[in-house]
């Protein structure tokens, strides 16, 4: 298991060890001297995720942050949230390539993670009509085999309210 930011709970981290996985947690960004300061960038956590894949030791990934429907970042508007279409750090495009398989499980705790490519996406600010993904959404990262789980939702994340953890993710039939 791979998480690209410490948010995912101790309790979290415990219960996947429970359960086997050997949890690698990594952060992109920290408070440093009161300032938030860029540790890890898209490149590297790119690296990393194609490295585990390489040695097929990742089987699943959770990702606590900012995000709009086409990937992920830091860069978050008003309130964190990342306007649809911009402000991406890393696209769901460039992890499925990185990591070159449909992984087991899949948790993003963004915003707008929830859609896969063709899904409608709806109205967006400005816009008179419904728009469809055309890109990698970010349920395209796990598998569609039975028994593989997802946790995502298609509008703005509310944390903790919507907050997904590893234990409550049901299996798809």
């Amino acid at each position: 298991m791979h998480s690209l930011d410490t948010r995912c709970s101790a309790n979290d981290q415990q219960w996947l060890r429970e359960q086997g996985y050997n949890v690698q947690a990594t952060q992109d960004i920290a408070l440093i001297g009161g300032k938030v300061k860029q540790i890890l960038d898209a490149k590297a956590i790119l690296g990393l995720l194609n490295n585990f894949a390489k040695s097929k030791s990742l089987a699943g990934l959770m990702i606590t942050g900012h995000g709009n429907e086409s990937g992920v970042g830091n860069k978050g508007g008003p309130l964190g949230v990342i306007r649809p279409g911009a402000d991406i750090d890393i696209s769901y495009k460039q992890m499925k390539d990185n990591i070159g398989y449909g992984l087991s499980w899949a948790i993003l705790n963004v915003c707008l993670g929830g859609f896969k490519k063709g899904d409608t996406i709806g109205k967006q600010p400005g816009l008179d009509k419904d728009l469809k993904l055309s890109v990698e959404g970010g349920k395209d990262l796990s598998s569609n085999a039975p028994g593989s789980r997802f946790g995502g939702i298609t509008r703005t994340l509310v944390p903790v309210l919507d907050s997904f953890h590893p234990r409550s993710l049901k299996p798809r039939p």
